[in-house]
């Protein structure tokens, strides 16, 4: 089922190994796909800043080392720090970005 043969799967089944149990592989997976996306996204926002107001301090580079600091934390298998952090820490960094950028 996780087919090692290209990046985003191996980067999916970052910390998965054998004897966990299906619902375990399935939580360490869809939360290593979420951050994938949120590395990815923080990414496009941060070229489309850089390219829009030029090269400047943002809030996004935190944030994108949050999602790439999550999966070091599910390379190491440290998967239930790995779900407090982005339970806890994620809705702050979130909440930050809307205060600063506004609706705009």
């Amino acid at each position: 089922m996780y087919n090692k043969s290209n990046l985003y799967a191996w980067l999916s089944s970052l910390g998965v190994t054998p004897g966990l149990n299906r619902m375990e592989v399935a939580r360490i997976v869809i939360l290593n796909r979420l951050n994938l996306a949120g590395a990815s996204a923080a990414v496009l926002v941060g070229v489309k800043d850089i390219i829009l107001k030029g090269f400047e301090l943002t809030v996004l580079i935190p944030i994108l080392m949050f999602f790439v600091g999550e999966l070091v934390l599910s390379y190491l298998k440290l998967h239930n720090l790995a779900r407090y952090a982005a339970n806890i820490v994620l809705p702050l960094l979130l909440t930050a970005v809307l205060l600063l950028y506004g609706p705009s």
